[in-house]
């Protein structure tokens, strides 16, 4: 049966769109112009937690980047948040966007909250999910720690650094004025795998 519930001032219909339908909008809203961008995403983030069953965690995760890019963080982990309590599960992208947004509204600490919690599930953390941290620490202006992550990572050999991670760290080092440390990590980028970008 098709029957509506009403979110302050607006009625949603819960009828079951189909999965293309909530792409297609999904694509429209990434192109879409004007202040009521938000508004328009948060209204189909609505419909698509009423559709039984409900979409793929993809299609979520799709739409939220979109919020993401808007810079609405705070409105992206709300977001995440009800997506849990309706109990769709989250995979290692969605822990991965959500410690960006933190990171974003300078509350680091979360960050590293949500990578226990990654351990906690037993998933090992990927490359995005230590260069989104070290990229945090900096815009923290916690350039040291972001350093110090930078060099376990190489001694444990864990990950093999990338240019956004370097990238993050050389920024943080200029930030601070350590520019002859950051020429030092150029040179030893330059002698590896991983070369310098125009960046």
């Amino acid at each position: 049966m098709n029957y509506t519930r009403r979110i302050g001032l607006r009625c949603y219909s819960t009828a079951s769109p189909s999965t293309s339908h909530f792409n297609q909008r999904i694509t429209s809203l990434k192109n879409a112009p004007g202040p009521t961008k938000v508004d328009d995403a948060l209204q189909l983030f609505d419909e698509m937690l009423l559709r039984q069953p409900p979409p793929s965690i993809f299609q979520f995760t799709q739409l939220i980047s979109v919020i993401v890019k808007m810079k609405q963080y705070s409105t992206a982990l709300i977001l995440f948040k009800q997506m849990r309590l309706m109990g769709i599960p989250t995979d290692l992208y969605v822990m991965n966007i959500s410690i960006n947004c933190h990171c974003q509204l300078n509350h680091v600490a979360y960050g590293f909250t949500l990578l226990a919690t990654i351990f906690k599930q037993g998933h090992p953390p990927s490359l995005a999910t230590y260069t989104t941290l070290i990229h945090g620490l900096v815009l923290a202006d916690r350039v040291f720690e972001a350093v110090e992550l930078f060099k376990k990572l190489l001694k444990d050999k864990l990950y093999d650094p990338d240019q956004v991670m370097y990238g993050s760290v050389i920024n943080g080092l200029c930030k601070v004025g350590h520019t002859s440390k950051a020429l030092e990590l150029l040179r030893y980028m330059e002698s590896g795998s991983c070369k310098p970008d125009v960046v």
